[in-house]
């Protein structure tokens, strides 16, 4: 552990992240059942500004016109990047993972409750300071076959049917 908290968090993250996914090639996958311990540190991640500038992101396209975005201070490039992933944004998402980018932010992994047929990564930047200070740089659809997707809906089924710990 590297004594920060953030790193530490996203560490600890990847590994049950990676724990989580080497029964993935498995022909029978078990549901995921974490302790409290990894529950508790699991949820705490919905608390990142960037995963809540997600939401944030995910909500503005369907609730502006795009000139109300850049008065309410949101990138019209965010709205662009969102386009065509309009039936996702409704749902809810979990995070499968969140991990730093070399250029600034981080990436967060996504999976859509309810939509379970892609897999996305988005790109947050922290620009530091100030109400406005997330802004998604990118977001796509990760390139994770049928097969895989259909194991991880098992896998995360607990997390997929919690409207309550999603976001």
């Amino acid at each position: 552990m590297t004594g920060h908290p953030k790193t530490d968090r996203m560490r600890f993250l990847a590994a049950v992240l990676a724990v989580c996914l080497a029964g993935v090639g498995r022909a029978e996958v078990e549901e995921f059942k974490p302790t409290p311990a990894q529950l508790a540190d699991y949820y705490a991640v919905y608390t990142n500004g960037d995963v809540k500038h997600l939401r944030s992101a995910f909500d503005t396209p369907r609730s502006s016109s795009p000139s109300e975005t850049a008065t309410a201070g949101k990138k019209d490039g965010e709205t662009q990047l969102l386009r065509g992933f309009e039936s996702y944004l409704t749902h809810k998402f979990i995070v499968l993972s969140r991990d730093p980018v070399i250029a600034g932010g981080s990436q967060v992994t996504i999976f859509f409750q309810g939509k379970s047929d892609a897999v996305f990564h988005a790109w947050v930047y922290d620009r530091g300071g100030g109400a406005n200070r997330y802004e998604l740089r990118g977001f796509k659809k990760a390139n994770v076959p049928k097969d895989e997707r259909d194991r991880m809906a098992v896998r995360y089924r607990r997390f997929l049917d919690d409207p309550e710990h999603a976001m």
